[in-house]
C-alpha cells in the first residue's frame, strides 16, 4: 500500500527512512519518479516502489523480496535493541500490541509496552513539548539509548494533529508534505537509523476514523514495515506490501521475509540480495514452492 519511500539525514546525523501510503497522491508519485535519478545522486531521496510496467511477468519471489527490502543496490536495516512501545490514541491498544508481538516474535526481539502518559495525540504532543526527554524528539533521536525513550511509537490521530506533532517528533519532509496535500492519507511509518543502519526508533501513524478493517490493515503493514521492510512491490499477490489501498491481511511470505531479515546470517548493512537468498531458504523449509 505504500507509495513513497524516503531516506533523509537529520541534524543529528541519524538516518530516517519511511513509507507513506496515501490513496490520492498520484501527482506526488509521478513527481518523485520523474526526479528520482537526481534525488538518488544527491543521496537525499530514494524511491523503491516497483511500477507494474517494470516488473517481471510473473515476478519471482526473489525479485519481490529484493524490492520490499529496499530495492536493487540497497542494503538492509533492522532493529538491534529491544522494543519499548508507546501506543497513543488507539481505542483498542491490544490490537496494535498483538501485531507488535507477532512481528517481534518472528524477529526474535523482546518488547515491552510503556504506559502511555497521555490518552490522545494532542495531549501527547503537549507532553513532548514539556518533557522532551520522555519520548521520540530531537534529543531522543540523538541519544537513542536514553532509558526513558520509547523507541516505537504508534499513533492514531487526525491529520492536523499529526502535522502538529511534526514540530516535536522529527518527520521526513516527504511525509509532512503528503499530510498537507492529502487530508485522507491513511497511514505511514518512518524510522531513525544509526550510522550502521540499525533501526533505533520508529513512528507509525494511522489516521483516525478509518474502518476497523482498514485500521487493522494499516497497523499490520506499517508495524511490519517498520521492522525493516521499507519497500513495496506493486500489485504483488504474494506479499501484502503491494501499493493496493484496500483492507487485506498479512501473508505467509510477509512473515517468512521478516524472519529471514532477522536470521543469524544477516546483519544490518547486508545487501538486500543476501537477505532475499536467505528468504528462499525459509520458503523451502516452510514447504512452499519457490518460483
Amino acid at each position: 500500500m505504500t507509495v513513497i519511500h524516503s531516506r533523509l539525514r537529520d541534524v543529528s546525523g541519524s538516518t530516517q527512512a519511511g513509507n507513506v501510503c496515501p490513496n490520492r497522491v498520484r501527482r506526488t508519485r509521478r513527481r518523485i519518479r520523474r526526479h528520482v535519478g537526481l534525488a538518488l545522486l544527491l543521496g537525499l531521496l530514494g524511491a523503491v516502489t516497483t511500477p507494474a510496467s517494470l516488473a517481471a511477468d510473473p515476478p519471482t519471489l526473489y525479485q519481490q523480496a529484493v524490492h520490499i527490502l529496499g530495492g536493487n543496490g540497497n542494503v538492509v536495516s533492522r532493529w538491534h535493541d529491544a522494543l519499548r512501545v508507546a501506543i497513543v490514541g488507539l481505542a483498542s491498544p491490544e490490537e496494535a500490541i498483538g501485531i507488535v508481538a507477532s512481528a517481534a516474535g518472528l524477529a526474535r526481539l523482546s518488547y515491552s509496552v510503556t504506559k502511555a502518559p497521555a490518552g490522545d495525540a494532542a495531549a501527547y504532543n503537549t507532553l513532548l513539548q514539556d518533557t522532551p526527554a520522555y519520548a521520540l524528539g530531537a534529543d531522543c533521536a540523538a541519544k537513542p539509548s536514553h532509558g526513558q525513550c520509547p523507541n516505537l511509537v504508534i499513533i492514531e490521530t487526525d491529520n492536523p494533529t499529526m502535522q502538529a506533532l511534526s514540530t516535536t517528533i522529527p518527520m521526513p519532509g516527504v511525509h509532512l508534505q503528503a499530510l498537507r496535500r492529502d487530508p485522507d492519507l491513511e497511514c505511514f511509518f518512518y524510522a531513525f537509523r544509526d550510522g550502521r543502519l540499525r533501526i533505533r526508533q520508529a513512528v507509525v501513524y494511522v489516521r483516525s476514523g478509518l474502518s476497523d478493517a482498514m485500521r487493522k490493515t494499516c497497523l499490520n503493514e506499517e508495524i511490519y514495515q517498520a521492522f525493516g521492510m521499507f519497500g513495496d512491490y506493486t500489485n504483488s499477490v504474494d506479499f501484502s506490501f503491494n501499493n493496493v489501498v484496500a483492507p487485506k491481511a498479512l501473508t505467509r511470505f510477509d512473515q517468512l521475509l521478516l524472519q529471514a531479515l532477522y536470521d543469524d546470517r544477516v546483519k544490518a548493512g547486508y545487501p538486500v540480495h543476501h537477505v532475499a537468498t536467505v528468504f528462499l531458504d525459509y520458503v523451502r523449509n516452510a514447504g512452499l514452492e519457490v518460483r
